[in-house]
């Protein structure tokens, strides 16, 4: 009988890695794989290259949250910024961002900035009538006083004083001696919230005393200094000295030299409104002309901070508004009453026969209050506000085009709703997608269906959800919704969402925060071991990468930037080289190489071909099977446009193959010989 003649060694094979792939830090990766990776970026695909600098745009003072709308919005400490400018004042802490209309509505806080004006306001308004202060009745409607009125004043003692006003008396001499100049102002606006007046000295009239009372001036407004003296208050005054005087061309001329700037206007919120000005002379002989002038103002001491703001401005036609507060006529208070018209300091609701108040002067600190509930998140679909409350397990929709209102129940399309969740757990996010919108918990997704308040329907999906405290991996790339699991990373594009991050291994990653820019999936998570890292997610390749070890709590995408904050500085992604001009560090570390094969195996050569630019330099090491790594060839740019560099691995099972360098390096591909021998 005759067999086949089998040959004890095999024949020399060469194979070729064309395409790098991502990471893979499981125990199935194939050549070319990458078991990590620093600086790296799938642009160059299917070649190996390298990530793009990151631009410092700003350091911010302690920002604690970033959102993107037109221009980049910030909350650094308690101050919020828009474009860089201080534009209200929030609570300190992390927030959460939507935009509906023209409104940019910031929760816990539950206010809003308007992007037109951008004017801070309040999406639940609330008005408290002074205590002590009548808040009048009728059986339609409330009126409320406009601020706190402590009293008539008038000139004569040298300070006023909160309760009980008085005004410095001013001299003046005809000739030589001193006058003063006053502010008065036809508006004064109080910011409660920032503790100081929204007008300027540019907003100001400017009034020399000693004409004053030749002028009208009955209901403008004054400034009042703090005297620092036992809480007393005057008038904000500047001070001038007159040298009156006959120069060379016998010309009379009067010099006013400021002697005493304005003070600091206090901030308690007192004011004054100008009731009545009026003027005495008085002459006396000092032994030259003298003529003193005295002028006597008559004002109103107003206190603006324990006031009411004009209700027009918080209130609208159709909002739903409740009354709290009255102790005099108990029936009065009532829950969510429609608005029919506000004008003044007088709200006007749509009461039917037999509903209206019982006609009232309340006393008791009567509260007007268009209420907004807790929203835990927030985002913004089909013209309104939505946002889930984990307390009540529910899911809040405001009415059509207006996010301050979530109780409008008039049968209309436009309505408001509230939806019971129906599943158990805390909310961990939500998003919109797909012309609606998606919440989540830790082991479901809930979708909204449904475009008008009637039709509203919720159906949730028991399908891996999205890990508390990573609501910020949330991020729409073209049709699908990325998020952070507590296994790992997914995509839902309205069906099931199908899991991207097998390759990352099961680190355990928690605290995800996420951007895009339409085709890469920014990353920022903290890996078991408390370390960071920021990864990118390539749609077109599926790869993914290590670009470093940083923490970026925030990301927002701005005009085709992506923007990232990082330890309280701003910066702009893929901008070239990095701010400070030195060149990237890159690291490519590959799965090991072992063939699967249960012959005998002997690598005999790899070639590694790569380009270098000008400055650049880079290193292969090796390692055969669990070894230490060691150097096997480094080189620099040279004149060369390309360089192929042979690589012996040497005798050994498996080997690894780690790649590191610094500036612009593209690797081209790998190529490996080895041989085959017979079975083990």
């Amino acid at each position: 009988m005759y067999l086949p003649h089998v040959s004890a060694a095999g024949g020399k094979t060469r194979r070729q890695v064309v395409k790098f792939g991502g990471l893979n830090r499981g125990r199935e990766g194939r050549e070319g794989e990458l078991a990590d990776s620093l600086g790296l970026s799938a642009r160059d695909w299917p070649c190996l290259g390298q990530r793009r600098g990151r631009r410092a745009v700003r350091k911010t003072d302690g920002a604690s949250a970033l959102y993107a709308w037109d221009k980049l919005v910030t909350v650094e400490g308690t101050s919020l910024r828009y474009d860089g400018q201080v534009v209200g004042t929030v609570e300190e802490g992390p927030k959460r961002f939507a935009v509906v209309g023209s409104q940019l509505c910031i929760f816990p806080d539950k206010k809003y900035l308007d992007l037109t004006t951008r004017a801070l306001g309040d999406l639940q308004a609330t008005v408290v009538n002074p205590q002590g202060l009548e808040a009048v009745f009728t059986e339609r409607s409330v009126t409320l006083k406009s601020d706190d009125l402590l009293g008539q004043v008038r000139s004569g003692a040298p300070f006023l004083q909160p309760k009980e006003a008085t005004v410095r008396s001013y001299r003046v001499k005809r000739d030589t001696g001193y006058s003063y100049y006053l502010q008065v102002f036809d508006e004064l606006e109080w910011d409660s919230g920032a503790g100081r007046w929204r007008q300027s000295i540019a907003d100001a009239q400017e009034i020399w005393t000693p004409h004053a009372a030749q002028l009208d001036l009955v209901g403008k407004k004054v400034w009042l200094r703090d005297t620092g003296i036992s809480g007393g208050y005057a008038l904000n005054l500047r001070k001038v000295a007159e040298d009156a005087y006959i120069d060379g061309e016998n010309r009379f001329v009067i010099d006013r030299p400021t002697l005493e700037p304005y003070g600091a206007y206090q901030t308690e919120g007192l004011y004054g409104v100008i009731t009545g000005v009026s003027e005495t002379d008085l002459s006396r002989d000092y032994g030259y002309d003298y003529t003193a002038k005295t002028i006597l103002f008559r004002l109103e001491l107003h206190n603006a901070a324990k006031g009411n703001p004009g209700l027009e401005g918080l209130f609208a036609p159709g909002d739903r508004v409740s009354v709290w507060g009255c102790t005099l006529q108990e029936g009065n208070n009532r829950e969510k009453l429609a608005v029919e018209a506000v004008e003044g300091m007088t709200v006007t609701f749509a009461l039917g026969e037999g509903e209206g108040f019982v006609p009232a002067a309340e006393t008791g600190g009567v509260t007007l209050c268009r209420e907004v509930p807790q929203l835990d998140f927030v985002c913004a679909a089909q013209g309104r506000l939505m946002g889930v409350n984990s307390a009540e397990n529910r899911v809040y929709i405001s009415a059509l085009g207006s996010p301050g209102n979530f109780y409008v129940h008039d049968g209309l399309a436009s309505d408001s709703a509230a939806l019971d969740a129906g599943t158990d757990g805390a909310f961990t996010g939500c998003a919109a997608y797909g012309g609606g919108a998606v919440f989540f918990k830790e082991d479901c997704l809930i979708k909204l269906m449904g475009n008008r308040a009637s039709a509203y329907e919720l159906y949730a999906y028991q399908v891996p959800g999205l890990q508390a405290g990573s609501e910020g991996s949330l991020a729409v790339l073209g049709e699908a919704l990325y998020y952070k699991s507590r296994d790992g990373v997914y995509a839902y594009t309205g069906a099931t969402p199908r899991l991207i991050s097998a390759g990352l291994g099961e680190t355990g990653y928690t605290s995800a925060a996420a951007g895009s820019d339409g085709r890469r999936y920014y990353l920022s998570m903290r890996a078991s071991d408390g370390t960071w890292e920021l990864l990118t997610y390539d749609t077109r390749t599926g790869l993914w990468l290590k670009e470093e070890e940083r923490q970026a709590s925030h990301f927002a995408a701005l005009d085709g930037t992506v923007y990232m904050l990082s330890q309280g500085t701003i910066y702009a992604l893929d901008q070239g080289e990095d701010d400070d001009g030195a060149p990237i560090d890159w690291m490519a570390l590959f799965v090991p190489f072992d063939e699967t094969t249960h012959r005998r195996k002997r690598p005999s050569r790899l070639l590694l071909r790569l380009e270098l630019e000008p400055g650049a330099w880079a290193r292969a090491e090796l390692a055969q099977d669990d070894g230490p790594f060691r150097t096997v060839w480094a080189g620099h740019d040279s004149a060369a446009p390309t360089a192929v560099i042979p690589l012996r691995p040497g005798r050994c099972d498996s080997y690894r193959l780690r790649l590191t360098g610094q500036g612009r390096c593209l690797v081209k591909s790998l190529e490996r010989e080895f041989s085959l021998g017979g079975l083990r």
